[in-house]
């Protein structure tokens, strides 16, 4: 698929948190192989609302958690830009 799906359907679905959910679940279960684990939705979404709210990071975009069951290491917390680079989400803001 790739990013220039991902970019019609944002362009069709629209702004909202049940189209942003769609989008990303499409983009972290289609986009990827193997597929991203369905428990990293919650923070691919967190981490779209965050760039989306502060799109230059003039106040940093912080860390998010870890869904508990890929913590390794005591590491509980992502960047909000690791979450963003690594799940492939710059075309989704």
């Amino acid at each position: 698929m790739g990013s220039n799906y991902i970019a019609g359907f944002v362009e069709h679905l629209g702004d909202g948190d049940l189209a942003l959910r769609q989008i990303v679940t499409v983009q972290l279960q289609g986009n990827h192989y193997p597929p991203v684990h369905s428990d990293w939705i919650d923070v691919a979404i967190k981490a779209i609302k965050t760039v989306k709210a502060d799109r230059e990071g003039d106040n940093g975009w912080g860390d998010l958690e870890i869904p508990e069951r890929f913590v390794k290491a005591n590491k509980k917390h992502i960047s909000v830009s690791d979450v963003m680079d690594g799940l492939h989400l710059w075309d989704l803001v």
